[in-house]
């Protein structure tokens, strides 16, 4: 039943003419000012496949304004989005609406990554910001691939994907260096594009509510040079990559952790390395969740680095503190902040100090004990690694001292 309050806004909402929009799957109804219906047929333009639902009164997603600056409210933003373009308040808007469907599927977790379709299931590609995830859906879309995202992904229980239906939106202009790709060809049939953004039109972009099991996981890194190559993923690493795109924190930081680590475990990883484009989509279009590559070792990296001095007390003692929550993945261990539900990572090195602190430890008794089992290791890189690591674990309460 209505409160009083939401009738009000029904009622204001009614008489301020604002045009009612909802999507099939949301819990909520979007409100367009008059001054802002251009959203709608920009809507209409990036992402026919998302069908519409019946909508009514209230409207907690709002849009007002107009051409050169709209305005955005939602639930779940702090303070109004603005936008310049129709296509740029499109896009915000697509945000919201994804968010509006989770929330309405409760026990969903969503991924940021790109995705595609092979042999009936689906290929998650996953990378930082700059590590191209939406130039390459763009293109494996030029190229014919079955898209089921570029950007976000929800997952079930069971750990299937589900598509939106939106297409990738390409970054303007393509650089030079792309001219002739087929991340061009997909920038010359853009639906909706202001100066900085283009949503494309794959042919074979997967409707709204198109759901396929998860077949395999690449995770994306660009190089300088060099042919497309593939590196071996251990399962932590896969579980860490996946914990740090996980977009909608519905289940709680454990449950997260144990789903996430099923689809890791699951599921093929392996990271991908490449400089050019279209071979690298060339590289992917040829994975087979049934014959993955098994790729080249991982190279080591040095735990050293820069530091601090006096970051702790050599000789004060600390111990873990109460609460904490682990899971442990192939030695390395993932710790659960009781309080803000945060999940941080500690590598093999990093687990067996953790393991110390069962008991009350001190970062010179830590170093001695490191130096024991690693004697081919320079103790002052030791104790400049356990120093750096447990200031990490005291700024984030996971230890305290006695």
């Amino acid at each position: 039943m209505a409160t009083g309050l939401q009738l009000l806004q029904a009622v204001r909402q009614a008489a301020s003419g604002d045009r009612l929009l909802r999507y099939q799957g949301m819990g909520e109804t979007i409100g367009l000012a008059r001054s802002a219906s251009t959203i709608r047929d920009a809507l209409d333009r990036i992402a026919p496949l998302w069908p519409r639902a019946e909508a009514s009164h209230p409207a907690r997603i709002r849009v007002s304004g107009r051409p050169g600056k709209f305005r955005l409210a939602s639930p779940w933003l702090e303070e109004e989005q603005t936008a310049e373009s129709e296509t740029s308040a499109a896009c915000a808007l697509l945000v919201e609406m994804a968010r509006s469907w989770l929330h309405a599927h409760p026990g969903m977790l969503c991924l940021h990554c790109a995705a595609f379709e092979a042999n009936g299931r689906l290929i998650i590609l996953a990378g930082t910001n700059r590590a191209g995830k939406s130039t390459l859906a763009a293109a494996l879309g030029a190229a014919g691939a079955r898209l089921y995202c570029d950007d976000m992904l929800p997952l079930t229980a069971e750990g299937a994907g589900i598509a939106f239906g939106i297409p990738p939106r390409l970054r303007l202009p393509v650089p030079p260096a792309l001219e002739g790709s087929l991340a061009a060809e997909a920038a010359r049939d853009l639906v909706s594009a202001d100066e900085r953004y283009g949503y494309t039109s794959p042919t074979n972009l997967a409707p709204h509510g198109a759901t396929a099991p998860l077949g395999g996981i690449v995770l994306i890194d660009r190089a300088d040079t060099g042919a497309p190559d593939f590196y071996h993923v251990e399962r932590s690493e896969a579980l860490s990559q996946l914990l740090l795109r996980n977009l909608h924190r519905d289940i709680g930081a454990k449950a997260t952790i144990d789903r996430l680590l099923d689809i890791a475990g699951s599921v093929p990883v392996i990271r991908m390395q490449y400089a050019e484009l279209d071979a690298a989509v060339a590289e992917l279009l040829r994975l087979d969740p049934d014959d993955w590559p098994r790729g080249k070792p991982a190279p080591a990296k040095d735990w050293s680095s820069e530091h601090k001095e006096d970051l702790v007390a050599p000789a004060a003692e600390f111990i873990r503190s109460a609460g904490v929550q682990v899971r442990e993945v192939d030695g390395e261990v993932f710790a659960v902040d009781p309080e803000s539900e945060e999940i941080f990572r500690l590598n093999a090195i990093a687990a067996i100090v953790w393991d110390m602190f069962g008991e009350p430890t001190s970062l010179e008794a830590a170093v001695e004990l490191l130096a024991e089992a690693y004697p081919d290791q320079d103790q002052e890189v030791i104790r400049r690694g356990v120093e750096r690591l447990m200031a990490a674990l005291l700024e984030r309460g996971l230890i305290g001292p006695l």
